[in-house]
């Protein structure tokens, strides 16, 4: 079997992203960073209107949200983590709103879990 083409290649890095963002897997911070870059990366072959990973990013980019965090003290980064928190608290909802449209867009429908009733 062949290898899929570099836009089938980033659509399916796209949704499995968002679904890493959605169950938790991975932090807001890093989900947002994987999702915008993905994004970036797909721009040449499909043109995807999915702003608030960019308007989150812009967002916390002064704060301490990946290994940097290790360098920080404990003391800055309880003040920047009161930041990162209502940053997240007011981005969240819209977030994953957009992760749940990547899904209905571009996740097939056999890798779809059967709802159980």
């Amino acid at each position: 079997m062949a290898n899929p083409d570099k836009r089938t290649s980033y659509i399916a890095k796209l949704v499995s992203a968002a679904r890493s963002v959605i169950t938790y897997q991975v932090a807001l911070p890093l989900g947002c960073t994987r999702i915008s870059k993905i994004l970036y990366w797909l721009s040449p072959f499909e043109k995807l209107d999915f702003p608030v990973f960019e308007e989150y990013s812009e967002a916390t980019r002064a704060l301490p949200t990946g290994s940097e965090r290790l360098q920080w003290s404990r003391e800055a980064l309880r003040d920047k983590d009161l930041l990162l928190e209502n940053i997240n608290q007011e981005f969240r909802d819209r977030v994953f709103e957009a992760c749940y449209d990547i899904l209905d867009e571009f996740d097939a429908p056999q890798s779809k879990p059967r709802k159980v009733i």
